[in-house]
């Protein structure tokens, strides 16, 4: 497959700067390269989304519930 990313491979929890990457840096940059990911892999957005879903409480359940029927309703 084709894309603008090259492999590099780096020791877990650094960047290019070679200085440690903190946990909300770390999980910024997954959410980036996520949502790259899904745009060539759908399968993989189904997959997130399950999992998403699976560790909802039931309170969250019922306000994505909201959000989702609000959204579709327009």
């Amino acid at each position: 497959m084709e894309n603008d990313y090259i492999e590099i491979n780096l020791p877990e929890g650094t960047n290019l700067t070679r200085r440690p990457m903190t946990d909300l840096q770390r999980r910024r940059l997954l959410c980036d390269d996520l949502e790259y990911c899904v745009t060539q892999d759908k399968d993989l957005l189904v997959t997130i989304i399950d999992e998403f879903v699976y560790h909802l409480s039931d309170k969250e359940v019922k306000e994505y519930e909201v959000l989702v029927g609000s959204i579709i309703e327009d």
